[in-house]
């Protein structure tokens, strides 16, 4: 068990302990140090903590037992996971750079307003099924085809739910 204590300092993310009443930083890991060199100086004042205070107040009342939020510090993006740490006023704080994640989450987000964007300008209709024939994705056309206005209303819909059988089963075939 004395392997586990040796955690937080070969920890590559940031491990955070603080007094919220005091503003002190009781614990910082090698990786916070290395990180935020002025982070003990500041204490509650450095921007990697702001709001802190307001923010754990749910968790410091015991509504709740941990806390999850994302600071944005300049061009870097940081998921914290915050728990009260022992003492009732003191929290533990575990940093995560997410930066990549959230990159990688607004390139696939653009992605899909351009394809969406290109599939709405289209005049053919343009839909995709899944394996049971329902409706996933349909455009502009094919919402103004089908009388509708959104797309969440062919959404889990099929061909036999918009047509006449017959012609419903011939659309289906094909």
């Amino acid at each position: 068990m004395a392997w586990l204590a040796t955690f937080p300092e070969q920890n590559p993310n940031a491990v955070i302990e603080l007094d919220l009443d005091q503003g002190v930083i009781h614990y910082a890991n090698p990786a916070s140090c290395k990180a935020f060199p002025d982070l003990a100086a500041l204490g509650l004042g450095h921007p990697l903590l702001a709001g802190l205070r307001e923010a754990a107040a749910d968790l410091l009342a015991g509504r709740r037992e941990v806390l999850r939020r994302e600071i944005l510090l300049g061009n870097t993006c940081y998921a914290q996971t915050i728990n009260c740490a022992g003492d009732a006023r003191r929290v533990r704080i575990y940093n995560s750079d997410i930066t990549e994640r959230r990159r990688a989450e607004q390139l696939l987000a653009n992605e899909r307003t351009l394809l969406r964007t290109l599939l709405d300008s289209l005049p053919d209709i343009i839909c995709t099924k899944d394996t049971d024939g329902r409706f996933i994705l349909c455009n502009l056309a094919h919402q103004a085809a089908a009388g509708v206005t959104t797309e969440a209303e062919l959404a889990g819909k099929t061909v036999f739910d918009l047509h006449p059988r017959e012609l419903a089963g011939q659309y289906h075939a094909d």
